[in-house]
């Protein structure tokens, strides 16, 4: 039976019939917000930083990056045109060069861990200071986990894991976008068979018939110890042991842009999709532990806030989120 059977249903929401052209994201004025983070685009104009501390945008670089790909908060990884690939960290507001080789492709995880790929050199990852090669051929997507751990699609070969040193071939078609959690499940946009979650224990799982257009995904994570448990998204619930601390995997989140639809997040615990806006996103990323930025046609550059269920503008703009 092929992993991509049609199953009935989709969102389990009526489809949205607002002209797009009338109709913007819902702004909310925010005093404050959950967690502190920097999430960072490119537009017309250069190469940006926005503080959600301070509510500033900070040009990083008067050009456009070619690629880009956030690590951990505050720090982004970028290529530029016939200058190479490099690092930057919002604390020091420095760069660093990592090659004088511009990757076309780009991902990084919250262990700073960077995937690039390089042409006519391949799929390389950066670490702790030094590249190790993922793979002679060069991909045409990736999406980052952590170090030695990344998916991506290689053109004529397929949909691969990668994971401490071997290849697992998740399908033998082409993902046209991919996003990975930090627990490690993947989830990818196949045309004309929808959108899927992948997982080393379950394997194919269908979330909907639709083929998003962007994806970004996240994982939810828990500490406990003597204080208690605090979440940082979804809901956590055990035993607390005084003196012990424990990190505790809750449900992941993937958000996704789909034509004719809008935006929609879909939490894999519950199996259920919540509709962000009706307005479709050019690209979408996830920031902080589980704000959305997107880029809207037309609008700008949006921030959704979960904790308050709304969105502000962070930009009048489009902007380039991802290296997607």
């Amino acid at each position: 039976m092929s992993i991509f059977k049609h199953r009935a249903g989709w969102f389990g929401t009526g489809r949205d019939t607002t002209d797009r052209k009338t109709v913007r994201p819902v702004l909310e004025d925010l005093e404050s917000r959950d967690v502190p983070s920097v999430s960072f685009g490119v537009t017309d104009d250069g190469t940006f930083a926005f503080d959600d501390t301070t509510n500033t945008f900070r040009q990083i670089s008067g050009e456009r990056a070619q690629a880009i790909a956030q690590g951990a908060d505050g720090v982004l990884f970028a290529s530029f045109d016939d200058r190479g690939t490099f690092r930057y960290d919002f604390a020091t507001n420095s760069f660093t060069q990592l090659t004088g080789v511009e990757a076309e492709q780009l991902s990084a995880s919250s262990d700073n861990a960077m995937f690039g790929s390089f042409h006519g050199f391949g799929v390389y990852e950066f670490f702790n200071g030094g590249f190790t090669q993922v793979s002679p051929f060069e991909a045409e997507r990736l999406a980052a986990v952590s170090d030695r751990f990344v998916y991506g699609v290689w053109d004529n070969f397929g949909t691969f894991q990668f994971r401490n040193g071997a290849f697992t071939q998740l399908s033998g078609f082409q993902a046209e976008h991919i996003a990975a959690a930090s627990d490690g499940s993947f989830f990818g946009s196949f045309k004309d068979f929808g959108t899927f979650q992948w997982t080393n224990a379950g394997g194919f799982r269908q979330l909907t018939t639709f083929a998003a257009d962007s994806l970004a995904a996240i994982g939810s994570t828990a500490t406990t110890g003597a204080t208690g448990t605090t979440g940082t998204t979804g809901t956590v619930t055990g035993t607390t042991t005084t003196g012990t601390t424990t990190l505790t995997t809750g449900p992941d989140f993937v958000v996704g842009s789909f034509r004719g639809l809008g935006v929609f997040e879909f939490n894999t615990a519950t199996g259920a999709f919540t509709q962000l806006t009706p307005i479709e996103a050019q690209q979408l990323a996830y920031v902080g532990t589980h704000d959305v930025v997107g880029s809207f046609e037309d609008f700008g550059t949006f921030e959704h806030v979960f904790a308050t269920n709304g969105f502000r503008q962070i930009s009048g703009e489009e902007s380039r989120l991802i290296a997607d």
